[in-house]
């Protein structure tokens, strides 16, 4: 049983694998559910229980800009036939990342690969 409560809630994501061995890639998904010490998470492919990734999620904020929050953890449990799920516990704290001067997006939500894995890295794109 958890301690905290979870919130579903329903956003892009962006998963880069951090583990020693892990195969080196950026992976788009979206977030089911989220609460204070972790997330429920569905991607394109299967990852092993116990591998550290950092988790990006999108959000739009009210002038449609996206807003991006970083979270770095460990995958606790995971489904390894399609739908991939997956439940992630967080390790440190997140880290907000705020949208770019003017930034907006129209249609479906896709960061550039180079904006996603300078986010990824901890590093504020130019």
């Amino acid at each position: 049983m958890r301690k905290h409560e979870r919130y579903a809630i329903e956003s892009p994501v962006t998963v880069g694998l951090c583990g020693a061995g892990s195969s080196d890639g950026v992976h788009v998904g979206r977030l089911c559910d989220i609460g204070v010490r972790g997330a429920k998470l569905c991607l394109d492919r299967p990852l092993p229980p116990n591998e550290l990734v950092t988790l990006l999620a999108h959000f739009r904020d009210p002038k449609e800009r996206v807003v991006t929050v970083r979270f770095e953890g460990v995958i606790t449990r995971a489904r390894q036939a399609p739908p991939y799920e997956f439940a992630m516990r967080f390790r440190k704290a997140a880290r907000f990342i705020p949208p770019g001067p003017g930034q907006a997006v129209e249609g479906p939500l896709r960061l550039p690969s180079a904006a996603s894995a300078n986010l990824l890295k901890g590093t504020q794109p130019a």
